[in-house]
């Protein structure tokens, strides 16, 4: 089987651009109606939310995951769609006033996905593969570690997806190579990586404080935590099997990721109906 290389690049020099990127005026179903193309999708999750705003252009199929509805109308901005099972959206009045364009689509809540995850589905269906996921890091602790899964889910099959948390990015490579470019981040800004899958193999750093050399790593050890951002130097980390996650501070550009997987063709269905187990009995008797 030849060997696919997918390339995820989310360039540097449009960062400071993403920045000042705080009038969303004209995003969501207006720029598609303008004949904007989606290559990313941005997910608004129902978590906590930080002083730095989202960074967004046209170029953004927008998804709120339930109560992220609440968090985006609030800065006025319009989501294509809307997702969720509706318990934890504040304030119910806010689908009122939605784009007539907006997709609505409610699941049920004994269902086998987080509301995250079903919007991260939905992207996929469109056809897009790497994602910004604003909200799902902070506040209860489950919600945090399913967020962690979801973006390892993404990487293992062929895509990219960065959680946005308080002045920090968490994402997640598999069988892939990211590198950070010299000279955004300011010397001995803490960079950590951790071991998703049972054992990554293959796993080179260089640039970094700490490096390592085709080394194996498992998931018991915390071998990776608080490596440092070197000055002026270009930082790598190339993974051959498994998963890695990877925290870093948010003043980095995007990194660029070269995967070796063909991205698959689907995330699995998602889950609009009832749990087949949920245990109904037990349900039906406090219902």
């Amino acid at each position: 089987m030849d060997e696919w290389l997918t390339i995820l690049v989310f360039m540097t020099e449009s960062v400071d651009h993403l920045l000042n990127a705080t009038d969303f005026a004209g995003l969501g179903p207006q720029a598609e109606k303008e004949g904007a193309e989606h290559s990313r999708c941005a997910i608004f999750a129902a978590g906590s939310y930080y002083e730095d705003p989202p960074y967004l252009d046209k170029s953004y199929l927008i998804v709120a995951a339930d109560g992220g509805l609440d968090y985006i109308s609030s800065l006025g901005i319009t989501p294509h769609a809307v997702i969720g099972d509706d318990d934890s959206l504040r304030d119910p009045s806010v689908c009122q006033g939605l784009d007539p364009d907006t997709e609505l689509i409610t699941l049920p809540s004994q269902k086998d996905d987080t509301d995250l995850v079903a919007a991260i589905k939905y992207g996929w269906e469109q056809g897009i593969h790497q994602f910004d996921i604003y909200g799902a890091l902070g506040g209860q602790i489950d919600h945090t570690i399913a967020s962690l899964k979801a973006i390892a889910l993404v990487a293992e099959a062929g895509g990219i997806a960065f959680l946005h948390g308080d002045r920090t990015i968490v994402t997640a490579i598999s069988q892939a190579t990211m590198t950070f470019p010299a000279g955004y981040v300011s010397p001995r800004r803490m960079i950590s990586l951790f071991a998703h899958s049972r054992t990554c193999s293959d796993l080179t750093i260089e640039g970094l404080k700490y490096e390592l050399s085709h080394a194996q790593v498992d998931n018991s050890h915390d071998f990776g935590s608080r490596n440092e951002f070197l000055p002026d130097r270009r930082a790598t980390i190339s993974l051959d099997q498994g998963t890695l996650l990877v925290t870093y501070p948010s003043e980095a550009p995007y990194p660029t990721i070269v995967t070796r997987l063909a991205p698959a063709d689907t995330l699995g269905p998602i889950a609009r109906t009832v749990s087949d187990r949920l245990n109904r009995q037990a349900w039906n008797s406090q219902a």
